[in-house]
């Protein structure tokens, strides 16, 4: 069985300065040049479940990258509220 290839962890920095984390699953052999993009529940604690991992690695697998993120005040990214 092959082994889905290392994902790759990015920080995005915001305009009001917070530092957001993506996950991007490269495809090994691109079936097409696009990127599917997972949102995440935005109720969870984390964007980055089982659930999306699985999905992520499913769909590279077939051919596809895949980036996720988690959204501001999930998994290790911040919120900065209003004062």
């Amino acid at each position: 069985m092959e082994k889905p290839l290392p994902t790759k962890i990015l920080l995005c920095k915001t305009g009001d300065g917070l530092t957001l984390e993506a996950r991007l699953w490269l495809a090994k052999k691109p079936k097409v040049a696009l990127t599917v993009l997972i949102l995440p529940d935005p109720r969870r604690p984390t964007g980055l479940d089982a659930t999306v991992k699985k999905l992520a690695e499913a769909l590279q697998k077939e051919g596809h990258s895949v980036c996720s993120f988690d959204f501001r005040g999930q998994g290790r990214n911040t919120y900065k509220g209003s004062e």
